[in-house]
């Protein structure tokens, strides 16, 4: 496909010598726009919580629009999971590629453990029934999805793309790996462990659990390609989703491309002082997402594509009120009723050929979702919108937390502006899994949903983390720092001490061992206390 995306562009507030060539202004000014945006962004997503939390020294970065994990400020300064964000200086080295790199880094992913191989397909989604939040272009809300699932075979089937071009151009301009120069990584080089189009393994037609996935603020889908790749391959049917104009970027199957809104979401809310309410908004419309997701589940699981079943309004907890904010409540609004939704077949196709229409999908995945079995995780925001989902949704039957706050406040040890998973806490099995110093303990929403949860409940710290170790950058910025001879403090401050490997054993470990107990009634045990197999994991009692 082609990338078909823009690069960051001039905005026209920059300015340089009238002597200067063309190409040098046009430095100039997306050096500032690099600047401001990183700046912003970070704000926004801070602000949210949807980020990870900060933990009691306030060092971690946001992942914000950020994007693959988030990076420490150089002042420490406190608020929720990077408020700090990247320095200057950072912000400013990366607007270019390293200084004599010859070619970009190119990167390759954890192979996965399961007994599975595993197959990939990416679906449009057209919300026929609610209009975009964010896209005034857009009459209606559409989302890219990927699912992954077991595959029969393999042979012939490409390996999936991590991200598509325009994808990776959209991420490249806007993560925050502090240290790492723009242009210096090939993000779109990278190739995940699932074939695309693959058929789909089902043994007697059995049904497969399935377990959606959200990522960080402003992250896009792909980057927890590592935890769902391995899912899949140990039999779960996984659901990964982009959330258009807060991601970096989502490439439809029309060749465009839609970068993230936030800057300029949040600067105008900062100018109205309704930050507050943004946040609230972001998260509202993570949940309406994720639903209407769901909703299009049913359709694949009665095999016809149709998105007929059940609508969220129909499988609500606690008497039909919705709970997750004012976005969330738009989901819904005008229906009555069960009925058909905007099917599975409004406009899916297989990824890197996508547009193929219903027919495209793999043989096997109609009928293959098993609906009484649908967990949820994700990775900071991710995490929140997990718990908000479960909460509002009584489709999710267990839900996972990869440090995400779970409350709307800019301060981590700060009650205020709490969310209805902290004051009504969950009453199904949760999982909070946090970096170094954040728990139940010093993080105020994690206490309130703690304290109010009747579910059952788990608080582990992967001892010697920083947040981006939640996602595929634990695996990922140790090969960049390697190719580029970038310090160890680039590692270091992203994704913290622990190393490596060991920090991606114990979260596959850590979360398959709580989908298994949960959705397959298969109880290893490893949950319930210390295991010797993942000295860096620390039950928090």
């Amino acid at each position: 496909m082609d990338a078909g995306t823009p690069s960051v562009t001039a905005d026209g507030t920059a300015s340089a010598p009238a002597s200067a060539p063309a190409s040098a202004v046009r430095r100039s000014r997306r050096r500032r726009r690099l600047l401001a945006t990183a700046v912003a962004v970070t704000a926004v997503t801070a602000g949210l919580a949807l980020t990870g939390p900060s933990g009691p020294t306030g060092s971690t970065g946001s992942t914000g629009s950020a994007g693959a994990s988030g990076s420490s400020g150089s002042s420490g300064s406190s608020g929720s999971a990077g408020a700090s964000g990247p320095s200057a200086a950072d912000v400013a080295a990366r607007s270019a590629p390293a200084a004599g790199q010859a070619q970009p880094a190119r990167l390759t992913l954890p192979e996965p453990t399961g007994p599975h191989r595993v197959g990939t397909v990416s679906l449009h989604l057209v919300d026929r029934e609610r209009r975009d939040p964010w896209g005034e272009s857009r009459a209606n809300r559409e989302l890219m999805v990927d699912i992954r699932y077991p595959a029969r075979d393999t042979r012939g089937f490409p390996r999936a793309p991590q991200m598509l071009p325009g994808a990776a151009a959209g991420y490249d301009a806007m993560n925050n790996l502090g240290g790492v120069p723009r242009g210096a990584v090939d993000w779109s080089a990278t190739r995940t462990h699932a074939h695309t189009g693959a058929p789909v393994d089902r043994p007697g037609g059995r049904r497969l659990p399935v377990v959606l996935y959200s990522p960080g603020a402003g992250d896009p889908r792909s980057l927890g390609t590592t935890l769902t790749d391995e899912l899949a391959s140990r039999g779960y049917l996984v659901v990964s989703v982009d959330h258009t104009y807060e991601a970096s970027a989502v490439e439809f199957p029309d060749g465009r491309t839609e970068r993230s809104r936030m800057l300029e979401e949040y600067e105008r809310a900062k100018q109205e002082d309704r930050v507050t309410g943004l946040l609230k908004k972001i998260s509202g419309v993570r949940v309406a997402d994720t639903r209407f997701v769901l909703d299009q589940l049913a359709g694949l699981a009665a095999g016809d594509g149709s998105g007929a079943g059940k609508r969220s309004g129909d499988e609500r907890r606690s008497g039909g009120e919705n709970r997750s904010g004012d976005a969330s409540r738009s989901h819904d609004a005008g229906r009555s009723g069960a009925g058909k939704r905007s099917g599975a077949g409004e406009g899916q196709g297989v990824a890197g050929r996508p547009g193929g229409g219903p027919r495209s999908l793999p043989e096997g995945l109609r009928g293959a979702p098993d609906l009484d079995r649908i967990g949820m995780f994700g990775a900071s925001a991710g995490g929140f919108t997990a718990a908000q989902t479960m909460h509002d949704d009584a489709r999710i039957k267990a839900a996972a937390n990869l440090d995400g706050v779970l409350g709307y406040t800019q301060d981590d040890a700060d009650p205020s502006n709490p969310s209805t998973v902290g004051t009504d806490g969950l009453d199904r099995p949760f999982l909070l899994m946090g970096k170094q110093g954040n728990d139940h303990h010093t993080v105020a929403s994690w206490d309130a949903t703690w304290r109010h949860s009747t579910g059952w409940h788990r608080d582990l710290t992967l001892r010697g983390a920083e947040h981006g170790a939640f996602s595929d950058t634990a695996s990922a910025l140790p090969q960049i720092a390697e190719q580029l001879g970038l310090p160890e403090q680039t590692v270091t401050r992203n994704i913290g001490t622990v190393p490596p490997r060991r920090a991606v054993a114990a979260e596959r470990a850590y979360v398959t061992a709580f989908f298994d107990r949960w959705l397959k009634g298969r109880d290893s045990h490893l949950l319930d206390g210390p295991s010797a197999a993942h000295p860096d994991i620390r039950f928090v009692p």
